[in-house]
């Protein structure tokens, strides 16, 4: 499994808004500088993380983002989940039923599966104040 851009992006916005919250709204244009990401690919990356609830937005002069939520309660699976669409190491266990008509026979299917469920355990057991505090089990 490779993490796209857009979830790796994800993450570093929303610990940038965890970061900087001071109770005042983080425009985009802000959180590009620190991140040193382009504004026009944030606005797309905001956008998913804005429909899903898992951000606030404000529009106008005073306008930007914040967290729907405390860090404690964002979830790094789901995040990346949400952007990324899943997490499954092998195209055959991205839906809920494995539609490989090898499945049956698949030697190598228990591999996969062990591995996606790994991935899920890891990554549903972190959230965005464990990565803020550097509480991240190695």
């Amino acid at each position: 499994m490779i993490v796209s851009t857009k979830g790796r992006y994800a993450l570093r916005v929303m610990i940038d808004l965890a970061q900087n919250d001071q109770g005042q709204w983080i425009s985009l244009s802000d959180i590009a500088k620190r991140q040193q990401i382009s504004v026009k690919y944030l606005e797309a990356v905001i956008a998913v993380l804005n429909r899903a609830g898992l951000v606030r937005s404000k529009m106008g002069k005073n306008g930007g983002y914040r967290l729907a939520k405390a860090p404690e309660e964002y979830v790094i699976g789901d995040i990346l989940r949400l952007t990324e669409g899943g997490l499954a190491p092998v195209s055959c266990l991205e839906s809920e039923t494995n539609q490989c008509g090898r499945a049956e026979s698949c030697l190598t299917l228990p591999v996969w599966q062990e591995l996606d469920r790994l991935i899920g355990d890891y990554l549903d057991q972190i959230t965005l104040a464990d990565v803020l505090c550097g509480h991240v089990k190695r």
